[in-house]
């Protein structure tokens, strides 16, 4: 796996430019920030790809897992609120995400109990919504 420090230097300015303008940047207006002539850049990047080195590649999952990791705490933020609102949907797949649920027809962790009817789940959820309250608190 390539890491930017693996980078030549002046694609490393390149990389950090796009970086900290939140990917929005084109390869350009990268170049102009961190003060890279483009047409290095472009024969840097064209050098990598003879080596099996994606660049726009690199910037493309460095982009996503930054993504990822700033949204997965609201998404889940949410996810819990509309749960403690009653949201059977919302419960379930919190229960599903924490692995306490793992099909329809059963329930894990402290309730220990079979699922085999619509209104068994039902109960089940709104007893696992109980949970999450007592947890808020």
């Amino acid at each position: 796996m390539v890491i930017v420090e693996d980078l030549p230097p002046v694609l490393q300015r390149v990389y950090r430019a796009m970086v900290e303008h939140a990917f929005t940047l084109s390869l350009k207006q990268a170049c102009e920030i961190a003060g890279v002539n483009y047409n290095t850049a472009k024969s840097e990047i064209h050098a990598l790809r003879v080596k099996g080195i994606n660049f726009y590649k690199l910037i493309t999952e460095e982009a996503k897992e930054r993504l990822f990791n700033e949204a997965t705490p609201l998404i889940y933020q949410k996810l819990i609120e509309k749960a403690q609102r009653g949201n059977l949907k919302a419960i379930e797949l919190f229960l599903r995400a924490t692995g306490d649920l793992r099909s329809k027809w059963e329930v894990d962790g402290t309730m220990k109990m079979q699922v085999s009817t619509n209104k068994e789940l039902i109960q089940a959820l709104q007893e696992a919504k109980q949970r999450l309250e007592n947890l808020r608190r």
